[in-house]
């Protein structure tokens, strides 16, 4: 079937279609490509067994094979790998540089958001939350995060609109 621009949007924001791909200024030859794909698979299967040096090492290897190209999946693997070392602080810096080299990819924004909620930063958060908005006034977890927000602050009825926004939207 054919998407709507409603449908790319959609799918854009939870990162199933790039919107950085047409930027590439590297062109990889496919099988290399497949390659890649399958190293980048393969580290994440390392990371997922808990061999975290294995897979430090290996992340490194790859970022230095492929230092001509920045892809999206790179920041991928270093946040994952750096949570589960209970890197908390490198994590986010990791989203961080990813929102600023990728600033249409929606998820890192809402993954940086959530971290630095988590850490107690609530109004970078709602910043980082209305900026989401206005890039996608249609994503749901910003709503559900600033709610979570009003809640916490014992702001109940704001909290209740920004949920029934998101659940309108749903």
């Amino acid at each position: 079937r054919n998407l709507t621009a409603e449908d790319k949007k959609h799918l854009t924001s939870l990162g199933y279609i790039s919107s950085f791909s047409e930027k590439s200024t590297v062109n990889k030859d496919p099988k290399d490509g497949i390659i890649l794909d399958n190293k980048i698979k393969r580290i994440f299967r390392i990371i997922g067994k808990g061999h975290f040096d294995k897979a430090e090492l290996e992340l490194s290897n790859l970022l230095q094979e492929n230092s001509e190209i920045n892809m999206p999946i790179f920041y991928d693997l270093q946040h994952q790998l750096y949570l589960k070392q209970g890197k908390i602080d490198t994590a986010i810096q990791v989203l961080g540089t990813a929102m600023k080299k990728f600033p249409k990819i929606e998820r890192f924004y809402i993954l940086y958001a959530f971290k630095i909620f988590d850490r107690g930063e609530i109004q970078k958060t709602q910043t980082v939350c209305r900026n989401l908005l206005k890039m996608n006034p249609q994503f749901t977890r910003a709503y559900i995060l600033l709610g979570q927000i009003e809640e916490k602050l014992g702001k109940i009825d704001p909290a209740i609109l920004l949920y029934k926004k998101a659940l309108d939207i749903e």
